[in-house]
């Protein structure tokens, strides 16, 4: 098993790429901070960059929910995992979290630990990741190609304008 490692995301330090990649300031102690490119692993999200209209339609509604999910939790201690140093693109993979409303920010706070914990994230967290995934609104993903058929576009734009009429 590989570590995983904990960062703390600066409150509010964040832009929504896409469905499924974020830029986040972390918090590497010492008031230093670092300005990443987190890939959220496990999971696949339409493109918002295509030409393809019907992915762009999809990936557009996909970033909306995410930066819901963001914009709600923007008061609250987050936090980044990273499996690996930076690749891709400089970007880390790996997973967003957000300390749940009954956890208050005291109680949350890291305070005094190295910069980076080889630790798993605390289970009381909500995971972006997983909240996509149980939505159905990307794919799980684990390798190979990564592209979407009409028909899981066309699911995906349903589930999609479900979700948002019901918040």
């Amino acid at each position: 098993m590989s570590s995983i490692f904990l960062f703390p995301v600066k409150l509010g330090a964040y832009r929504i790429i896409d469905g499924d990649t974020l830029s986040l300031s972390l918090d590497r102690g010492f008031k230093e901070t670092k300005v990443v490119s987190l890939r959220l692993s496990g999971l696949n999200a339409p493109e918002t960059r295509t030409r393809r209209l019907l992915e762009k339609q999809a990936g557009l509604l996909v970033k909306k929910i995410v930066a819901g999910w963001v914009e709600e939790r923007k008061h609250l201690p987050s936090y980044a995992t990273s499996e690996s140093k930076p690749k891709y693109a400089g970007r880390i993979i790996g997973q967003f979290f957000s300390t749940p409303e009954s956890i208050s920010p005291e109680e949350a706070e890291i305070t005094g630990l190295p910069t980076s914990l080889l630790i798993s994230p605390w289970p009381a967290m909500e995971s972006l990741n997983t909240f996509l995934l149980q939505l159905q609104i990307v794919k799980p993903y684990t390798g190979g190609k990564r592209e979407f058929s009409d028909e899981e576009l066309q699911a995906i734009i349903t589930k999609c304008n479900g979700f948002l009429e019901r918040q």
